[in-house]
């Protein structure tokens, strides 16, 4: 008291000297003087080695006018601080991302924050170690956790990494039922919203064979005997799989009798 930031180094200097409880000298410590409406400030970055140990910061003040100078100081207690990782799997489109939580904290009891940045969806955020998290739509996402030892919240680290959701192709085909031994038709108009190239392999569910199989993107195939069926079409695009079933007729002849 009794000076003002204006008048540093005109009137009074201040310096200082950062020691551990023992009395050892820490370097490290950064000090930018006061001028005009800022105040000084000292700032200290402690290496991980001072974590759980007190630290005392010695201020001197020393009137230059005079020659006259006073002392006063701070015990800082360093705590430890979480060193935040985490792994993450990268999925298809509608799969569950893992997260796998590989922090460490020294001494203490972590606590988490992880914000998966999805604008899709207002709730993404989560406070378990190891989350999994639904994606609402492809894309590759920024994915952000943060972390505090319980006992001192106020000093929080951060991590992030991006994952990455690959959209699996929308899959669309129609049927066109025939009649017995003429070929049904399977007109394929499946998509993909991303660069990529779509294979497909159908299934025709047909019983008498294991040959009801192709990878065409449109198809045909003449049923043994007639009825209804399940045909399936699967299309891979960028490592990602979808499926779809429909119906398929393979109508039966009728039959014509008469009496001469």
């Amino acid at each position: 008291t009794g000076y003002t930031n204006s008048n540093y180094g005109s009137k009074w200097t201040l310096s200082y000297a950062f020691k551990t409880v023992g009395g050892n000298s820490i370097s490290g410590a950064t000090f930018t003087a006061p001028s005009g409406s800022s105040n000084g400030t000292v700032s200290f970055d402690p290496p991980s080695s001072l974590n759980d140990s007190t630290v005392y910061l010695n201020l001197f003040v020393k009137n230059l006018s005079t020659g006259c100078d006073s002392s006063f100081g701070r015990y800082v207690y360093i705590p430890h601080i979480v060193v935040p990782v985490f792994t993450a799997t990268d999925v298809c489109e509608g799969q569950v991302a893992v997260f796998n939580n590989k922090s460490t904290l020294t001494k203490g009891v972590a606590q988490y924050k992880w914000k998966f940045n999805d604008k899709g969806t207002p709730e993404d955020s989560s406070f378990l170690i190891d989350p999994i998290f639904n994606f609402s739509t492809y894309g590759i996402y920024n994915v952000e956790m943060t972390a505090w030892n319980n006992a001192y919240p106020k000093f929080t680290t951060s991590y992030n990494r991006n994952v990455t959701v690959t959209p699996i192709p929308q899959i669309s085909f129609k049927v066109q039922n025939a009649c017995e031994k003429v070929a049904v038709k399977f007109v394929n108009s499946t998509t993909l919203p991303i660069p990529g190239t779509i294979t497909y392999n159908w299934d025709f569910g047909d019983p008498t064979t294991t040959l009801d199989k192709s990878s065409t993107k449109d198809a045909s195939w003449i049923y043994t005997n007639p009825g209804g069926y399940k045909v399936t079409l699967r299309a891979t695009a960028n490592g990602c799989t979808g499926e779809l079933v429909k119906n398929a007729n393979q109508f039966a002849t009728p039959k014509a009798t008469f009496n001469a």
